[in-house]
C-alpha cells in the first residue's frame, strides 16, 4: 500500500535515480523526471502529495513548479533542493509557500525525514477535514454556544454535546 504520491524533479540523472530508489523503498508511489516541463505535464494529469524538485533547471525551474502547485494543487507540499543555496533563495522559496528547502549535497536520511514530515502534515490536514461532505460544508453553531464550527452534520456543541444547527 502506498503511503503517498511523490513527484521527483531534478535535471541530474544520478540524483533522480537515487531519490527515486530511496523513496520507493520508503513505500511512496513515485513519479520521477529530469525536466521541469515534464513535471508540469505530470501535474496537469494528476495531483501529488509532495513534489521534491530541484530549484535551478533549464526552461522550467523549481519556483515555477512551486507556483503551479500553489495555484492548481494548494494542498501539495513542495520541497526545493538546490546546489546553489543562498539565504535569499531560501527565504524567497519559503515566502512562496515551499514546505522546506534542502541544500545539495544532501544526505538521503535528511530527504527521507523531510518528505515524511511533509506527508505527515498532509495526513493530519486530511484527518482534520470535518466530514466526507466537504463540498457541502456549511457554517453551523449551537444555540447555546457562540463558537462557530464548519459542518452541522459532523460536529456537536463543545459546551453541551448538543447537535448543531445550520446558520444561513
Amino acid at each position: 500500500m502506498s503511503s503517498g504520491k511523490l513527484l521527483i524533479v531534478d535535471d541530474e540523472k544520478v540524483a533522480v535515480k537515487n531519490l527515486e530508489h530511496v523513496m520507493k523503498k520508503e513505500g511512496y508511489e513515485v513519479t520521477a523526471t529530469q525536466s521541469g516541463a515534464n513535471a508540469m505535464a505530470h501535474m496537469d494529469k494528476q495531483q501529488f502529495d509532495v513534489v521534491l524538485t530541484d530549484l535551478r533547471m533549464e526552461k522550467v525551474d523549481g519556483l515555477q513548479i512551486l507556483e503551479k502547485c500553489r495555484k492548481n494543487w494548494p494542498d501539495t507540499e513542495v520541497i526545493l533542493i538546490t546546489g546553489y543555496a543562498t539565504l535569499e533563495s531560501a527565504v524567497n522559496a519559503m515566502k512562496q509557500g515551499a514546505f522546506n528547502y534542502i541544500a545539495k549535497p544532501f544526505r538521503l536520511d535528511e530527504v527521507r525525514k523531510v518528505v515524511a514530515e511533509a506527508m505527515e502534515k498532509i495526513r493530519l490536514r486530511r484527518e482534520n477535514v470535518p466530514c466526507a461532505n466537504r463540498s457541502r460544508v456549511s457554517r453551523a453553531r449551537c444555540a447555546s454556544s457562540p463558537r462557530t464550527v464548519k459542518c452541522s452534520s459532523c460536529w456537536t456543541c463543545p459546551a453541551k454535546s448538543l447537535p448543531l444547527t445550520a446558520m444561513c
